[in-house]
């Protein structure tokens, strides 16, 4: 499990790549989910009502700058910051699903442990708390739900 301090390097790093990537043009382009690929079911956290306007704002500029062609996953209704992808996509997911249920239960269970986070966002990175709330939640999240 990586240390704060690291994620954080980590993440700028990931940032630096990514904006050359934009400004070469040689970024990946985001798509509609299809099966076993990407935005399967995950863990995520959402922002309230305001932050997720002003993001979904922000993913505008964003899309004229890196083009038009990305799937939107900024907008207003699908924002999101992501905790920990579960699975692949799946395109149909019952609603008595075994996987889902312990995922479920997994959940409540490191919420139950967890204290409350909050995620500060500048310049398009996010910037954890001091009182380490992200790294807590992460491990919960991670102790009780299988690899994907």
């Amino acid at each position: 499990m990586l240390s704060d301090e690291a994620l954080a390097a980590k993440f700028d790093d990931l940032f630096e790549r990514g904006r050359r990537a934009v400004l070469t043009g040689t970024h990946q382009i985001d798509v509609p989910p299809t099966d076993d690929g990407r935005w399967g079911i995950s863990v995520v956290l959402r922002p309230d009502p305001r932050s997720a306007s002003r993001l979904a704002q922000v993913t505008g500029e964003l899309m004229e700058r890196a083009g038009r062609r990305h799937w939107p996953t900024g907008s207003v209704n699908s924002v999101h910051f992501t905790v920990r992808a579960l699975e692949p996509y799946r395109a149909v997911v019952p609603v008595d699903d075994e996987r889902v249920a312990r995922y479920r239960a997994a959940l409540s269970a490191a919420a139950a442990r967890s204290h409350p986070m909050e995620l500060r966002l500048r310049g398009g990175k996010i910037q954890r708390p001091a009182d380490g709330a992200g790294a807590t939640g992460r491990r919960g999240v991670r102790r009780r739900l299988p690899e994907p």
